[in-house]
């Protein structure tokens, strides 16, 4: 086929390999999907291998070595579709496909473990290497192996390890979650707990049990859900969201309602200059003491408001209490009384900084007298050079 380029041959034959795969059955299988979604999904990754074999020359490669057919089976069952899957897993779950790494690393390198045969009696370190078996290095030959479903009540008593969240990978790109030697000592620990011999693919369970791992990807409101395995439903289904945005009708009646307030804010603010008579010292020692109480960040005692306005603490007692009698009279619901009181605050705060302006223009102006009174050039320079 590769001589004659025969691509949709290629294709096929390529398929054929990547629906037989042990690992790639596994892999989909674990997705749940329905059957009509598995063939989709063999078809998805049957295009990305293809590819991936596109643009590494590989084809040319095999012609150029003069391959065998037999060669080129062994060479992308055992080499290609794996690292295809490794792709795959690292994109889906690549905190927990680090760890997994990590545990069979420290298994083959550590002193503390030993290699204790295959899953067929091999006493070679061969074969795959999930299916290895392994236990601690200080164990006699005689320790047997317990059943695996049993082993997860065993290790219960094991500590559960915390995540590091100070420490980053290589490249910042992603955290450490746990060091080598707390990764090791938690093996260790959970060897010591189940006392069994255990294959690679069991430790790896077993140890991301015990270990803060976060695998969790964003995807659309309208992707496809499958159904979860062994449900009765065949077909997949969507997610159908409630849509918490407002309707054109709801913001209508929200704008309608904040304009009500607005109006409502003008005239409570009329209603506080009817009750002092409309004096307007009155009505600034009144919008002062309300500010103060109510709406000025910094917390403050009568007393303090009253050292601060210059004033008796009776009459910031009877000024508060003018206002509270008002607005306690007032028939609103909860949630427009938080608009509304924000529309008051917006009021109170542009009268409080006119306060301040008439109080800095006042102080100017005394300034200006008592200058007068001792040098009156010098006042009169100072009055045009302020009007300048």
């Amino acid at each position: 086929m590769l001589s004659e380029g025969d691509a949709e041959g290629l294709w096929e034959k390529l398929h054929w390999s990547v629906s037989h795969h042990n690992a790639i059955k596994s892999f989909v299988a674990a997705q749940g999907l329905s059957a009509e979604l598995m063939r989709d999904r063999y078809l998805d990754l049957t295009q990305d291998l293809f590819v991936r074999l596109l643009e590494k020359n590989r084809w040319e490669f095999y012609l150029d070595a003069n391959y065998t057919t037999e060669t080129i089976e062994h060479e992308l069952n055992h080499l290609e579709i794996p690292n295809l899957i490794s792709v795959q897993l690292r994109k889906r779950h690549p905190e927990a496909f680090r760890i997994a790494r990590r545990v069979s690393n420290i298994l083959k390198t550590s002193s503390e473990f030993k290699y204790y045969g295959g899953a067929g009696g091999r006493s070679q370190a061969s074969g795959r290497l999930v299916s290895r078996i392994y236990g601690l290095s200080s164990w006699s030959p005689s320790v047997l192996m317990k059943e695996e479903s049993t082993l997860p009540d065993l290790i219960r008593g094991v500590d559960f390890r915390m995540r590091e969240t100070r420490r980053s990978g290589r490249g910042r790109s992603s955290q450490i979650i746990i060091s080598n030697k707390a990764l090791r000592q938690l093996l260790i620990d959970i060897f010591d707990a189940t006392q069994s011999l255990m294959e690679v693919r069991t430790v790896r369970l077993l140890a991301l049990s015990k270990v803060a791992v976060e695998d969790s990807r964003f995807v659309s409101v309208d992707e496809q859900v499958a159904p979860a395995p062994g449900s009765t439903q065949f077909e997949s289904y969507r997610i159908d969201l409630a849509d918490k945005r407002p309707s054109p009708e709801e913001e209508l009646i929200s704008s309608e309602t904040d304009r009500e307030l607005d109006y409502f804010a003008e005239d409570v603010i009329s209603s506080l200059k009817r009750v002092v008579r409309n004096k307007p010292r009155r009505f600034s020692k009144l919008v002062r003491v309300v500010w103060y109480c109510y709406f000025d960040p910094v917390s403050r005692s009568q007393g303090e408001i009253a050292g601060l306005m210059g004033v008796s603490d009776s009459l910031v007692c009877h000024y508060r209490k003018l206002f509270d009698a008002y607005v306690q009279h007032i028939p609103l619901p909860f949630e427009q009384w938080i608009a509304l009181n924000r529309s008051i605050e917006t009021r109170l705060a542009a009268i409080m900084s006119g306060i301040a302006t008439d109080g800095r223009n006042e102080a100017r102006k005394q300034s200006w007298e008592a200058d007068a009174q001792t040098d009156l050039p010098k006042a009169y320079i100072a009055r045009a050079a302020v009007r300048g």
